[in-house]
């Protein structure tokens, strides 16, 4: 028992360091996140079953997307959406980096057109 007591006492005062961390770690990405959920939201939303490929794709896509740190947690792209081989990316209207997610988004598989909103 007295094992016990020993390991708990640090546990209890490295939990608010996590705690904090991981609040630290949500705020910086939090553009990131929002952009993930609102597309991943979107797609099970469709009124249609979920298909699983579909998923997959838009996932695969946002992850190329979060990957590149020049894209990654930008507040002006706010979602994308996936329809055949066609992303349409709902951005700010004049943001400039919609030629760089144009790029980034052609380089990934069953992409073949990238549109704006």
């Amino acid at each position: 028992m007295s094992k016990h007591r020993v390991l708990r006492a640090p546990v209890i005062l490295v939990r608010p360091v996590h705690r904090v961390a991981w609040l630290l770690l949500l705020w910086t990405q939090r553009h990131s996140l929002a952009l993930w959920s609102r597309s991943l939201i979107t797609e099970l939303r469709r009124g249609r079953p979920i298909n699983g490929v579909r998923v997959r794709r838009l996932a695969v896509a946002l992850f190329h997307v979060a990957a590149d740190p020049r894209l990654s947690n930008a507040p002006e792209l706010k979602l994308l959406m996936l329809t055949d081989d066609v992303v349409t990316a709902e951005t700010d209207e004049h943001w400039a980096k919609r030629p760089l997610l144009t790029s980034v988004l052609t380089g990934v598989d069953h992409v073949n057109e990238v549109r704006f909103t």
